[in-house]
């Protein structure tokens, strides 16, 4: 993971970034003694809760989510396991589970094979699918030889549907110094684009902060030499658009904008979609698919602290990133401590989805919530997702609590992910809720 300073999430303060390496710097929330869970306003959550990774009591964190787009019954979610190790001797593995039922129910967590001999740690994972119902996990992994320097991003595939994976290629290789850090991936899901179920990588180089961009064009068994296309930064996250664009952003005081029209052979001039640097999380964007006339529209979420508190923002453009909003909206609809750590996506329908971290019920009582919008982002429709308040405490420095959550949405399924301490620390799970039918439902 990208190793980040930041202060408590929890404090009512600005927060800053570091393009320090993340994996030896640890400022997490400190535990509280107050309750978990204050009685009032947002009682009864309109969501039941699921325990997917189900691994007590060791902590899982970093959480990625996929619904396939062949059958969408099928769903696979991943996250960063820490069961063969938190305390002492840190072993990163990343944990897994899949359903074939829409979410009804999962099977049980399990973990990545043994990256060894090559590498001797997995983390960070990100899960994308293809046109044919494969699934890809890719991970920052540390060579053998080499511990703690020299990071690969690497891949690993699923033909069945999530059930079982195998270590496939190398994204992006290391190019010295400390190597890669928190990669992300996407298969372009646009027919008419060239670059049609292309796998797309980005991925951080920390000898200089670069960030890189790698393609495939085989189903992730050969990847282009990657294209390094801004210093500095760190956090990216990729997307294509419906006209055969390629869309990367990123944090770097503040959230930074850049797209390929060329399939990611060049990419253009940065673009500061705001100065204010993030507090905790990392931007995220996706484009709008759907057949509705927002088809092609581009939405990016951050969270920043300009009004004191931490709020979690959106931004959108209707013509390819050329041009955005004026003033970013607020997504959150209170401005109570903190909210954090947004991730969106956009259904095939057109309708817009952003889960994130929330502390408006007190500074240690930590809720996932979810945020709706069927006008493009225009407004939103705000409601907690946890039944269960958490204090949100890191394990130790190692193992921490992370820097992301994650959602899907397709064919009306949504399906967000979370990190989970209801159960005491370093009880850390991942827990998700099946938000099928959430359009229409009132706020609480």
């Amino acid at each position: 993971m990208m190793m980040r300073l930041f202060l408590p999430v929890f404090l009512l303060l600005f927060f800053t970034i570091s393009a320090a390496s993340q994996e030896s710097i640890a400022t997490q929330p400190k535990a509280s003694n107050t309750p978990y869970y204050i009685q009032g306003e947002y009682d009864n959550p309109l969501f039941t809760n699921i325990n997917l990774s189900g691994n007590a009591p060791a902590p899982q964190n970093e959480p990625s989510v996929r619904i396939s787009r062949v059958n969408p019954n099928i769903i696979v979610a991943a996250w960063r396991d820490f069961r063969l190790g938190y305390s002492g001797t840190i072993i990163r593995r990343i944990g897994y589970t899949y359903s074939t039922n829409a979410g009804l129910t999962w099977a049980a967590s399990q973990l990545l094979p043994d990256p060894s001999p090559t590498y001797v740690s997995q983390s960070d994972p990100v899960l994308t699918s293809d046109a044919q119902g494969n699934f890809y996990l890719s991970s920052t992994s540390r060579k053998q030889n080499n511990f703690p320097e020299n990071r690969d991003q690497i891949v690993y595939k699923s033909t069945n549907g999530g059930q079982t994976f195998v270590f496939y290629s190398v994204g992006i290789a290391s190019a010295g110094g400390g190597g890669e850090d928190k990669e992300w991936m996407f298969c372009d899901p646009v027919a008419t684009n060239a670059t049609y179920n292309n796998l797309f990588m980005t991925s951080t180089n920390t000898n200089g902060g670069a960030i890189r961009f790698a393609k495939s064009t085989n189903g992730g068994l050969n990847w282009s030499a990657p294209v390094s296309f801004t210093t500095g930064g760190t956090g990216s996250n990729i997307c294509s658009g419906t006209g055969g664009q390629i869309y990367v952003v990123w944090d770097a005081g503040g959230t930074r904008f850049d797209r390929s029209t060329d399939g990611g052979l060049t990419f253009g001039t940065d673009f500061q979609l705001n100065s204010v640097a993030s507090t905790n999380g990392f931007p995220f964007i996706c484009c709008d698919y759907s057949n509705r006339p927002s088809r092609g529209n581009v939405y990016v979420v951050w969270d920043d602290a300009r009004g004191g508190n931490s709020d979690v923002y959106f931004q959108r453009s209707t013509n390819g990133g050329l041009n955005w909003l004026s003033t970013p909206v607020q997504v959150n609809d209170v401005t109570t401590l903190n909210q954090y750590w947004p991730a969106i996506q956009c259904d095939t329908n057109g309708n817009l989805f952003v889960v994130y971290f929330d502390t408006r019920l007190g500074a240690s009582q930590v809720n996932s919530w979810i945020a709706y919008s069927t006008n493009q982002g225009t407004t939103w429709v705000n409601n907690r997702l946890s039944d269960v308040s958490f204090p949100a405490i890191q394990p130790n420095g190692d193992v921490r609590y992370g820097d992301y959550i994650g959602i899907d949405a397709f064919n009306g399924k949504v399906f967000p992910v979370w990190t989970d301490d209801r159960a005491g620390t370093p009880n850390q799970e991942i827990y998700t809720a099946n938000l099928n039918g959430l359009i229409g439902i009132q706020p609480v």
